[in-house]
């Protein structure tokens, strides 16, 4: 029972990372909400500079998380299970460090809520399902 359940936290970060890579689908799926002008959607394709590549961290996350979904397919040990998880979680985490023109929070939220970006819902939910179910095998005997 066990192995259905590493399998099922592996599968979620897989699908979580898929929908990372492919977030940036066209050039209306990022956008700020007040970052230019209050009350005006700003869309990161818009913008010249570094502030544009913004979207492109993530799909930095989407490749770490595939790698990291190759890596813990293979591992069985729980210990090494929790580390090499915990690891994957800290690169992801890090890699929404390298959005510049605002928090990584208030770009994900409106790119959701403004910009229709449903790949970032499918990106969070598969995070918070890959990470209850990384839980769930540490707790099962």
């Amino acid at each position: 029972m066990h192995h259905i359940i590493r399998l099922f936290a592996v599968l979620f970060l897989s699908l979580s990372a898929v929908a990372a890579f492919f977030s940036e689908r066209d050039t209306k799926s990022f956008c700020l909400n007040g970052y230019t002008a209050p009350d005006e959607l700003t869309y990161f394709s818009e913008l010249n500079g570094v502030s544009a590549n913004d979207p492109v961290a993530f799909v930095l996350i989407g490749m770490i998380a595939i790698l990291f979904s190759i890596i813990l397919i293979f591992i069985k040990n729980k210990m090494a299970f929790f580390i090499v998880m915990l690891f994957c979680y800290l690169l992801i985490f890090l890699a929404t460090g390298f959005i510049e023109s605002s928090t990584a929070y208030q770009m994900i939220h409106d790119s959701i809520l403004y910009c229709h970006n449903t790949m970032l819902i499918v990106w969070l939910v598969g995070l918070w399902f890959s990470f209850v179910f990384s839980l769930i095998y540490l707790k099962i005997e």
